[in-house]
């Protein structure tokens, strides 16, 4: 199986992504709530010429760098949560990110999510987007 890092390379993905996804295909086999493929990062790398990639560990850290989704047309979201994440926590995310990249908004955004026990009281991501 072709790890999630080697996909998005195949797209010459200028930005080294592999310390934010480090683990992610091995922890996303065993603890996923929704799978990522490679059907989803093929649609989301071919949608766009421009890449963007954003990486947060909290929800004012997504803020902060929300500005960067602009325009996007399609969105590629990995969530990590411990097992207490609340669907509240995943609700203000996905407005946050819905605010930045625009309510009217076509953009195709595909969510993958996985448990990690690590992460306690916290939610973590990576973003990848293209324009």
């Amino acid at each position: 199986m072709t790890s999630i890092v080697e996909l998005i390379k195949q797209f010459d993905f200028t930005t080294d992504l592999a310390p934010q996804l480090e683990g992610w295909d091995e922890r996303n086999r065993s603890n996923q709530l929704i799978a990522i493929d490679s059907s989803d990062i093929t649609a989301v790398m071919g949608a766009g010429s421009e890449h963007i990639q954003i990486s947060f560990d909290s929800l004012e850290s997504l803020q902060d760098q929300k500005g960067q989704l602009a325009g996007v047309k399609a969105l590629l979201v990995m969530l990590c949560g411990g097992p207490e994440t609340s669907l509240l926590q995943v609700e203000q995310l996905h407005r946050a990110i819905n605010d930045a990249v625009g309510v009217d908004s076509d953009a195709n955004l595909i969510l993958g999510a996985e448990i990690d026990s690590e992460s306690q009281g916290t939610i973590s991501g990576v973003i990848i987007g293209a324009r």
